[in-house]
């Protein structure tokens, strides 16, 4: 295995993740602004910056950025996988804040390539133990990521507090794509809830539009117009069969454009509430 060729491709995943975790904290800040659970939205938006820093200190140290390279690739080895099927730039690993002899890896391998841009992808969603060096948790599924018309742009893993119960605790995988038309805009990402139950994980939530923007331009900027919506999720104190509903709060920003191109804005609020059931958390996906 070429050990230095990895590490520049984890170098530049490891950038990534940076920058869409950054985005991510300003998202939660901006729109933490409702009173309801106001001490759960604080515990979730201190975290987030705690994991933030933790990250960046992260890149700082060329040994421990060598044990997380080390990492991936011995989980690689126990998978069985090569490193050259997999799409190494999107592979991640952040270490888990409430137990960190553990680490969350997501290992993205290629299972078709048409071109440059439109493939699928396996999911490998791993727990990995840095003292045992061994893979204890372990999530699949084939075909998880597609390419095309809709180009994946990232792969996110998030530690905030997302606690189901009182002894059970998820951690996050963000993935994220973007159209490629200019005269309608459009990019979101998603969110998946992942729970570890014996040896596996178990996504209890399935793509959840964590965030979207699309728009509709023309030649000119007059009449164009998009929509921005940017949701934070707030642990709620009521449950349904044995986990806690997750409150999601929406801001929308609606902008349009006059003939001097000059921007016009509004922006409406939602709440909603998602509940486990049937195994999982169960939403519907709405149309803005």
């Amino acid at each position: 295995i070429n050990v230095n060729f990895e590490k520049q491709n984890f170098g530049i995943a490891m950038t990534r993740k940076i920058l869409f975790f950054s985005l991510f904290i300003m998202i939660m800040v901006s729109c933490n602004s409702g009173n309801t659970n106001s001490n759960s939205n604080q515990e979730i938006q201190s975290e987030l910056e705690r994991d933030s820093l933790l990250l960046v200190s992260q890149t700082d140290t060329p040994d421990e950025q060598s044990d997380r390279d080390d990492n991936i690739i011995t989980a690689l080895e126990q998978l069985n996988i090569k490193p050259e099927d997999c799409n190494m730039e999107y592979i991640t690993e952040k270490i888990l804040p409430y137990d960190t002899d553990k680490s969350a890896i997501v290992i993205p391998k290629i299972s078709h390539v048409e071109e440059e841009d439109f493939f699928t992808m396996d999911a490998y969603i791993l727990v990995f133990d840095h003292k045992e060096k061994k893979i204890v948790h372990q999530f699949y599924e084939k075909d998880a990521w597609t390419s095309d018309a809709m180009k994946f742009t990232g792969i996110t893993i998030d530690t905030a507090p997302y606690k189901l119960n009182s002894s059970t605790r998820a951690f996050a995988v963000k993935v994220s794509y973007s159209g490629s038309s200019r005269v309608n805009p459009y990019s979101e990402t998603l969110i998946s809830l992942f729970i570890p139950q014996g040896k596996k994980l178990v996504k209890v939530m399935d793509g959840y539009p964590i965030s979207t923007f699309h728009g509709d331009f023309g030649a000119s900027c007059e009449g164009g117009t998009s929509q921005d919506v940017a949701t934070i999720f707030i642990m709620s104190e009521q449950s349904t069969n044995g986990y806690k509903d997750i409150i999601t709060k929406s801001t929308i920003t609606y902008t349009t454009y006059d003939e001097d191109c000059e921007e016009s804005e509004s922006m409406e609020y939602e709440t909603d509430t998602i509940r486990y059931q049937e195994g999982k958390y169960l939403f519907e996906r709405r149309g803005y």
